[in-house]
Parts: structure tokens; C-alpha cells; sequence
């Protein structure tokens, strides 16, 4: 079972869904709205041909059209979940994944889900209205929230976080996701941490580290990620040093107890022990400083290349 589903998958089963293909399905709804065969091969350690089966199936249905991506081979031309009916029996407001959309937007739906599919137990929090009730909940007011004004009719509308990156939130630490669209410039991501910097700051002034992982589809967009990301976890000049806070000495105590007692399943969440071990050595070093004003500050980051957008690339986890 995954838990950031919340059982919904189960509300897909009455249409005549599997359970696995339900989970699935409900996966893709919510963070992304569409998926290569390649990735419904990885994750359920299948042929192509299963994939093929179940894609038919979808458009016999008429759920599902096919998007041709510039930048992909026209076999792994990625499959959209179009239809209005799984998006609401799974409670999914303003379903705008069901809907075609740029190129740079497809390729970051399906970088998203990529990551999602590879850390799928992870706290995800798919929806707008998940993330806010979640950082409201821990006394974050929402005019710290990134948002995006849309004109219309009347006033408009704002909606909070309108990239519909993925969140990871719980007790000891927030995961916020950027996809990189594949543009070769680096203003979208400095523009997306601008847009996060008052609610990292509010989430670390209420002792919750912030991690960031930039996810690309190559090494070079990989590595001019790697150089905006290093800047926002180093101290400005003349920063000032403070004690490790309670929360951090746990994180210490508890490594070094999982590393004792090789509790891989914890040491994973660091991304394995050497990186657990990396992350210990860092808040020994105390390299938390207090933030200048106006300066981006982040606990921890990294960087993640899709082995499966475009399918030939190697995947890995780099740290930064």
C-alpha cells in the first residue's frame, strides 16, 4: 500500500480497474496526468507488452489520448489520462494534469512523476489543497505560499503552488521537488526558489529542515542545477552560527544509531549511509547560518537524472 494515496485507488476498482492498475492509475492522476511505457515497465518490473495492453485498454475505454513530444522517439510517445472520470472519483479539484499543455510542461509532469515512482512511500502531497491544509496545520500563514494569479471572469482566481510540483512533508523534514522543463536557461529555477524563499524560511524558522531535489533529464542541465543549489545551502559572508537545535541533535543521535545497527530502511531516507554519514558531518561542522536578508537559504539539496526521460540516460542520485 502506498500511503500518500490515502486508499484512494480504491475509489478507481468499481470502473473495472485491477488493484495494481488502480494504484497506478491514481499515481499518474495526481502528479502528473500522463506516462511513458517505459516507466509503467520500470515500476511494475514488466515487458513492453504488458504496458502496450494496458495503454489499449485505456483508450478502449476512452480515457487516455497519446501526446507527441519533441524530444522523444515516437515509441515513447507518453499516454494522457484525458477523461474527467478518474479525476473525480479521486476527489482531484481542478484537474488541470487531464489536460494537454506546453511541451516544457508535459516534460516536468512526467519528470515528476518519475522521481514520485522511484521514492513512492515517501509523504507526498499531490494537491494544492493538500499542501496548504498540511502547512496551515503547522501554523504557516498562506501569504507566504508561492502562488499565481489567473485572470477571468470578475476578480480572477490565485492558486497556490500552480506548478503542481510534488511536496514531501512530515515531522522531521519538507522535500520540495523542481522539474527542470528542459529550457537552457536558468531563470526558471532561480524564479521557482524565489517564489519558495519566505516558506522555507517560515518552515526552518519552526525547526523543519528544508531538502530540494532538482530533477533533470541530463548531466549538463544536471550540473548548471548543481551550481544554483550549492549557493542556497552556503552561509552568506559575515553569517553568524547558531547552536544545533534539538531537532538537529536527533537527527545526529539517530543516524549514528541506524549506522550502528545498519537500519538500512532509515539510512535510505538520506539517500544510503554515506550520504546519512555526509549529512551528519554537516551539522557537526554547524554550517547552519542565519540567513542575510533576501538570501535563499535551504538545509540540503540534490540532484537526480531520469534514467527513463529519455530512456538512455543512467540514473543516479548526486549530491550536492
Amino acid at each position: 500500500m502506498i500511503e500518500h494515496l490515502c486508499h484512494r485507488e480504491q475509489q478507481l476498482i468499481p470502473f473495472g480497474l485491477r488493484p495494481d492498475h488502480a494504484e497506478w492509475t491514481a499515481l499518474v492522476c495526481l502528479h502528473s496526468g500522463l506516462f511513458t511505457r517505459s516507466q509503467f515497465c520500470a515500476y511494475f518490473g514488466c515487458r513492453r507488452n504488458r504496458a502496450l495492453r494496458f495503454v489499449r485498454r485505456l483508450h478502449n475505454r476512452g480515457w487516455a489520448v497519446e501526446e507527441s513530444l519533441d524530444g522523444l522517439p515516437t515509441t515513447t510517445r507518453p499516454c494522457r489520462i484525458s477523461h474527467p472520470a478518474p479525476y473525480r472519483a479521486l476527489e482531484i479539484p481542478n484537474p488541470r494534469h487531464r489536460r494537454s499543455a506546453s511541451w516544457s510542461v508535459l516534460f516536468r509532469r512526467l519528470l515528476s512523476l518519475d522521481y514520485v515512482l522511484e521514492h513512492p512511500h515517501r509523504p507526498w502531497l499531490a494537491t494544492e489543497a493538500e499542501k496548504v491544509a498540511a502547512l496551515e496545520a503547522l501554523g504557516i500563514p498562506n501569504p507566504v505560499f508561492p502562488r499565481r494569479h489567473y485572470h477571468g471572469r470578475g476578480a480572477g482566481q490565485s492558486r497556490y503552488f500552480p506548478l503542481k510540483l510534488p511536496l514531501a512533508l512530515d515531522q522531521r523534514q519538507a522535500t520540495f521537488l523542481y522539474c527542470d522543463p528542459g529550457r537552457d536557461t536558468d531563470k526558471e529555477l532561480l524564479s521557482w526558489g524565489a517564489a519558495h524563499a519566505k516558506l522555507w524560511t517560515a518552515l526552518r524558522d519552526r525547526d523543519l529542515p528544508v531538502h530540494v531535489v532538482a530533477v533533470s533529464r541530463d548531466r549538463i542541465r544536471c550540473r548548471r542545477a548543481e551550481k544554483i543549489l550549492r549557493r542556497w545551502t552556503r552561509p552568506g559572508p559575515g553569517a553568524e552560527y547558531p547552536p544545533l537545535t534539538p531537532r538537529e541533535k536527533e537527527d545526529i543521535r539517530r543516524i549514528e544509531q541506524a549506522a550502528l545497527t545498519n537500519d538500512q530502511t532509515y539510512l535510505a531516507e538520506y539517500g544510503g549511509f554515506a550520504k546519512a554519514m555526509d549529512y551528519r558531518q554537516m551539522l557537526l561542522n554547524r554550517p547552519g547560518a542565519i540567513v542575510p536578508k533576501g538570501r535563499i537559504r535551504v538545509d540540503r539539496t540534490r540532484t537526480w537524472i531520469s534514467s527513463r526521460i529519455p530512456e538512455d540516460e543512467a540514473s543516479r542520485e548526486v549530491p550536492v
